[in-house]
């Protein structure tokens, strides 16, 4: 009796061990791009949700492996008043933050809610250019949904 519990719990880790390993997405190993991140603002939603998903879209920021993130903390305290005097939805005011902090890039987003639907969107932009390189959008109708939300926000940048 003792053998084949001991059987069955080698198969079950066995199995889990390799459930797992099927399941793991494969790694960014691609250059890593500079980026500051101005945060996530709402409109229209719970104070509660916004902070969540700002959390969980910096926290994915810098998991997945493709960017180096300066976060809005960091750039207030190196920027100070400067930040305080630019318009942060204006795309030239946002490239020169960006230039300022020796980023490539600079994301922002956008957390709304439509009828019971909640979206994330998020936009890349080149501070060099200017210009908006991508967008993505993606929505959720539960907290409990946020992070897998986030995580298929930042894999489409």
């Amino acid at each position: 009796m003792k053998k084949t519990i001991a059987i069955l719990s080698i198969t079950l880790a066995l199995l889990a061990l390799t459930s797992c390993a099927s399941k793991q997405e494969a790694k960014y190993t691609g250059p890593k791009r500079n980026v500051g991140f101005l945060g996530v603002v709402g409109r229209e939603v719970a104070e509660d949700i916004v902070k969540s998903v700002n959390d969980g879209v910096l926290a994915e920021l810098n998991a997945c492996g493709k960017f180096v993130v300066v976060d809005r903390n960091k750039m207030q305290s190196d920027l100070g008043d400067q930040e305080k005097a630019l318009k942060l939805d204006s795309g030239k005011d946002m490239a020169q933050i960006g230039k300022m902090l020796n980023v490539h890039h600079m994301v922002k987003g956008t957390c709304y809610k439509l009828g019971p639907t909640h979206y994330i969107s998020v936009e890349l932009m080149n501070v060099e250019t200017s210009q908006i390189e991508q967008t993505a959008t993606e929505k959720f109708s539960d907290v409990k949904d946020i992070p897998s939300a986030v995580r298929s926000l930042v894999s489409k940048l």
